[in-house]
């Protein structure tokens, strides 16, 4: 009684503090993104049981935090979770970032009836209960849908498996690469499912780098998906200086807008624009938005979902590497020693944005921070007659000062 108990409050819980996209629930997540506490201390859900005593919590993990790295020596990850209940779920959402650094490995086990991932492929093996047949379940295999790429980007791969409409599907940040097609009201089934294992067979190959990342386990409460994406892509124009990011939705369902949210270290996400959405609709909808701002360096993109009863989704993030030369002025140039520089169009989001000056030998003379709503400035010049550098946001002109 008392295990009943505690299982029903835990459950309760995590359902009312612990929503991901108000489609599903959180039961178990796995973020690393404290490098001083123990790999197996969740952020949602219950702990791991055990991990290799050479996994740590690194840097370099997805979206510029901290992830998982197996360490050294080269151990396999095998991080368990007793069995438990609160994993016995009728429907699953299962998404992982990773960047492939070996031929072999899975994400997630449990017993002989589940895998998400086997060696360098996505693919997924799961069981459904099914009463109409003896035996009374199905196994679904997915088979080898796509080829894990091997080139140090993390993705985030993601299963789903919709217990109301009996469909299932494999996707690559949002895009997606399998669908089955089931009976629906089919549950999954967890019979003797036993310990749960992530990180089986996977040890990075000794390179002793972040792999593994943003490990979420959510029940699916929801008859439906407000949209079914295609597709989200960023694009940098590095001729314009901008970003083009554009999505795709194959159908939409009580959809009111998407919003473009962006991030400069992938934690703190300011919002770009709200989009209005198709509504209900099925038949492809293609949208498109321009930032005409990017940060220089990396910048990142997610795009969230909004119901019309408020509930909302979020999709994998997107990066994109902005290597722009910003077409900042500075008048006159030449200029003369004790004359004022003008200095237009320091464009930037950046609210630590500095413009340095430096002499010809590499050394600092001069350090001014410029805010995000301050892009005309005039300074005199007091520098001696030379040749100086100016840098702002990593674009950089050449200042020609005369006596």
């Amino acid at each position: 009684m008392k295990i009943y108990y505690y299982t029903a409050l835990l459950i309760s819980l995590l359902i009312s503090y612990n929503v991901n996209s108000q489609h599903s629930v959180i039961v178990s997540k796995f973020s690393w993104n404290d490098i001083s506490l123990d790999p197996t201390i969740a952020d949602v859900g219950p702990n791991a049981l055990s991990i290799s005593s050479s996994a740590k919590v690194d840097v370099n993990g997805y979206g510029g935090t901290t992830g998982l790295n197996a360490g050294l020596p080269k151990m396999d990850i095998i991080m368990i979770f007793t069995d438990n209940p609160i994993f016995n779920l009728d429907g699953i959402e299962l998404s992982v970032a990773y960047q492939r650094d070996e031929s072999v490995g899975t994400f997630m086990k449990r017993g002989s009836y589940f895998s998400f991932l086997d060696a360098s492929f996505l693919t997924v093996k799961f069981r459904l209960k099914d009463e109409t047949n003896t035996p009374n379940y199905i196994d679904v295999n997915a088979g080898n849908v796509y080829p894990i790429p091997s080139d140090g980007v993390f993705r985030v791969y993601r299963f789903r498996y919709n217990q109301f409409t009996g469909v299932g599907t494999l996707d690559v940040d949002g895009d997606i690469k399998w669908t089955y097609n089931g009976t629906p009201g089919q549950v999954m089934d967890w019979s003797n499912g036993g310990n749960m294992t992530i990180g089986t067979t996977m040890d990075g190959s000794g390179s002793n780098r972040t792999f593994y990342d943003e490990y979420i386990l959510s029940e699916v409460l929801s008859a439906y998906l407000p949209i079914e994406l295609i597709s989200f892509s960023a694009q940098a124009d590095e001729y314009k200086s901008v970003v083009n990011l554009n999505w795709v939705t194959a159908s939409e369902t009580n959809n009111d807008f998407f919003t473009i949210e962006r991030s400069s270290n992938g934690l703190n996400w300011e919002t770009l624009s709200n989009i209005d959405g198709a509504g209900n609709s099925s038949s492809k909808s293609i949208y498109s938005y321009l930032d005409k701002n990017p940060f220089y360096g990396v910048s990142y993109y997610r795009l969230k979902q909004t119901d019309f009863d408020g509930l909302f989704e979020y999709f994998p993030v997107k990066s994109v590497e902005c290597n722009f030369t910003l077409n900042f002025e500075m008048s006159p140039n030449p200029i003369r020693q004790g004359e004022v520089i003008h200095f237009k169009e320091l464009n930037t989001q950046n609210q630590n944005a500095e413009l340095l000056i430096y002499a010809s030998n590499g050394v600092l003379i001069k350090s001014i921070k410029i805010s995000k709503f301050e892009s005309n400035i005039q300074l005199k010049n007091n520098l001696k007659p030379g040749i100086y550098f100016v840098i702002f946001e990593g674009a950089r002109k050449k200042l020609i000062v005369s006596s």
